[in-house]
């Protein structure tokens, strides 16, 4: 499941390369395979994972973003409110 976070982050950073067009949203959709295994994934070093992997994509692809940071903020607000405090 590390191998298969890593690989989506991979692709993620590929089609952030790409100009989004107005009227497209793909980035959102991009995102939400990470918000939707910060909800259900109880592992703590794969949530870690997630979280990293994403700000790694926002230090190197943040102007790049346009529709994909409500889902970027909802994955950091799932791994705010985490009971684990690492």
């Amino acid at each position: 499941s590390m191998t298969a976070i890593d690989a989506l982050r991979q692709l993620m950073m590929k089609f952030l390369d790409k100009q989004e067009l107005t009227n497209f949203h793909f980035q959102k959709d991009f995102i939400k395979p990470f918000e939707y295994l910060m909800i259900t994934n109880p592992h703590l070093q794969q949530r870690e994972l997630i979280v990293s992997c994403l700000g790694q994509v926002v230090q190197a692809r943040a102007a790049s973003i346009k529709s994909g940071w409500r889902s970027l903020f909802a994955v950091f607000s799932i791994a705010a409110y985490d009971p684990a405090e690492p």
